[in-house]
């Protein structure tokens, strides 16, 4: 049988594959904000963090939400951008500091923010960070493996949902990075049309 080392390169091109197609399926389903369902984002969150818990049962992840809060998106696009993130946040934050997932309302847009301690991103590699086949030089980053492409899979995920995704501060500042998804509300829907609505765990 051949050594894990020789393998490891396969498994990061049959799992990069898998996430572009994975992106070109949801985007193919992704319309203008009247054709896209409407979802409680808060419920999406705690399933995307149940999933995580799942993967990665000896880290402490935490959900801080308070409120539903709902929007046009697909629901499949926000779980693959906030399971990007999670698993992002467990490979290059060192335990047992607590992966937090936030969800808020900030003015007319609806923000799901993955907060972790670990080492950071420089202000200058924020945006690059986005691009295809682009990995910070680190340890952790060799150690972690990967492809480059899942932060560029989920910023294209995020745009098709009408949204952004980004890099801010942390809170305190200088300490772990902040990834935020940024999506609009939909303030006038009525609660009984939305379309994804999961209990949160």
């Amino acid at each position: 049988r051949p050594p894990r080392s020789t393998l490891f390169p396969y498994t990061t091109l049959f799992r990069s594959v898998e996430q572009l197609l994975q992106a070109a399926r949801v985007e193919q389903t992704s319309r203008g904000p009247s054709e896209r369902p409407l979802v409680d984002v808060t419920a999406v969150a705690g399933d995307a963090l149940a999933t995580a818990r799942a993967a990665h049962p000896g880290r402490e992840l935490v959900l801080h939400a308070r409120e539903a809060l709902p929007v046009h998106a697909v629901p499949e696009a926000v779980l693959q951008i906030l399971g990007n993130l999670l698993d992002n946040a467990v490979k290059y934050a060192p335990g047992p500091a607590p992966i937090r997932l936030e969800v808020s309302r900030y003015g007319p847009m609806a923000v799901l923010a993955v907060e972790d301690a670990g080492p950071g991103i420089p202000p200058a590699e924020r945006e690059r960070i986005f691009d295809r086949f682009t990995q910070l030089d680190s340890g952790a980053t060799r150690r972690a493996g990967g492809g480059g492409l899942g932060l560029y899979i989920a910023r294209q995920l995020a745009n098709a949902q009408g949204g952004e995704l980004l890099v801010t501060d942390p809170a305190p500042p200088g300490r772990g990075a902040r990834f935020e998804l940024r999506l609009p509300l939909a303030e006038r829907a009525r609660p009984r049309r939305v379309a994804y609505a999961a209990s949160t765990r």
